[in-house]
C-alpha cells in the first residue's frame, strides 16, 4: 500500500475512539483540506440550527431533507474560500467562517444516532 493510503486508512480506524471532531479535521488533513476559518459549538443539532437559522434573510436551514432528527452529534470543521483552494492569501484574510462568502465550501462532521428499536 502507499503512504497516503496507510495513512488514510489509519485516520479512519481512529475514529473507533477519538472525538468527532478532532478525527474528522485529521482525516480531511491527511487527503489535503484544511483552513484556519472554523466555528466551534458544542456539536448538539440545536446549536447547530440556532447558528445558521440566525439570519432572517438567509435561505431557512431545511431540517427534514438534511435528516437533522437523526442527529446525534454535527461539527463544523471549517470553510474553504476559493482564495484559498487556489493558493493565494489576502492580506487580510480572517479566521472565521463568514456566512457571506458564497464561492466557498463548508466541511461538517455528523454522527447519526443509532436505530432505535
Amino acid at each position: 500500500m502507499t503512504d497516503l493510503k496507510v495513512k488514510i486508512e489509519q485516520r479512519l480506524q481512529a475514529f473507533q475512539k477519538g472525538g468527532l471532531r478532532d478525527n474528522a479535521l485529521e482525516l480531511l488533513e491527511t487527503l489535503g483540506y484544511s483552513s484556519p476559518k472554523t466555528m466551534e459549538f458544542n456539536g448538539s443539532p440545536a446549536a447547530f440550527l440556532e447558528q445558521f437559522n440566525r439570519n432572517p434573510e438567509a435561505i431557512r436551514f431545511n431540517e427534514e431533507k438534511a435528516l437533522v432528527s437523526d442527529w446525534q452529534e454535527i461539527q463544523l470543521l471549517f470553510q474553504l474560500t476559493d482564495q484559498e483552494l487556489s493558493g493565494q492569501v489576502d492580506l487580510f484574510d480572517e479566521n472565521a467562517v463568514s456566512q457571506s462568502l458564497m464561492q466557498s465550501y463548508l466541511f461538517f462532521a455528523a454522527i447519526k444516532q443509532e436505530s432505535r428499536r
